[in-house]
């Protein structure tokens, strides 16, 4: 409640609560979604797909073979979008280790079992991401998430300081990589829509700040495409900007 209000002032009180309940319906979906995402048959997963939107931009992008960056906000169920990407592409996926470090095993075989690549956002993985990009592979990365202080800046989010990652910016201007947004909308009858949308000038800008607010603007209309969707549940700000 506290992030919609934030990020979404010009909604009326009761509009606000309405997406508050929506948004955590939708969340409560997700977990729902677990064992499926997990565990079915990749065939069967397949036959989830809606219809993508856009999909020739990433047949585009990876024809110049510069290498894609794919920013994957939490929207809808983001578990699926390598699922339906391994049918035609092959897929690299950054990831954050969980905290409990039991999960990880369930979490990796049902994220590559249908072929999908998962690296952990360590120094060992990223070195794996630069190999791929050098060679004009697909690369995933989730633009918000909270990143360690030192590998982040603050830049506007819905006009509030976020700490942002700068990785992407970092990769951007090391490998002339082309980058898309896209996410996995969830449809009626157990259906997903991949959608992919066109990236905002100046990712690759060599002011961080500019660079980020850039991401995050690309960020942000991706959330206003499909707003109860959209994870409002994550703790997005809670580092906050030192004090002047």
């Amino acid at each position: 409640a506290a992030n919609i209000a934030l990020c979404l002032p010009e909604l009326s009180r009761v509009e606000q609560r309405r997406l508050v309940k929506r948004s955590l319906i939708e969340t409560g979906k997700v977990a729902g979604e677990a064992g499926p995402v997990w565990l079915w048959p990749a065939q069967r997963l397949a036959a989830l797909e809606d219809r993508p939107v856009n999909e020739e931009l990433l047949n585009r992008a990876l024809a110049k073979g510069r290498g894609v960056i794919m920013l994957v906000p939490h929207i809808g169920n983001w578990e699926f979008l390598p699922h339906f990407l391994i049918q035609r592409h092959a897929v690299m996926a950054l990831y954050r280790p969980p905290r409990i470090r039991e999960l990880e095993g369930l979490l990796l075989r049902g994220r590559e079992r249908t072929g999908a690549r998962m690296v952990p956002a360590t120094r060992a993985g990223l070195r794996q991401v630069h190999s791929e990009l050098a060679n004009g592979g697909l690369v995933l990365i989730m633009p918000d998430q909270v990143p360690l202080a030192k590998h982040g800046v603050f830049a506007p989010l819905f006009d509030v300081p976020a700490l942002t990652m700068t990785l992407v910016g970092k990769l951007l201007r090391r490998f002339d990589a082309r980058v898309l947004y896209g996410f996995a909308e969830r449809r009626p009858r157990g259906k997903f829509r991949r959608h992919l949308r066109a990236a905002p000038e100046g990712l690759d800008d060599q002011d961080s700040l500019a660079a980020t607010t850039q991401m995050n603007r690309g960020v942000e209309a991706c959330v206003r495409a499909c707003p109860e969707q959209y994870m409002w549940s994550y703790r997005r700000f809670r580092k906050r900007p030192p004090l002047s």
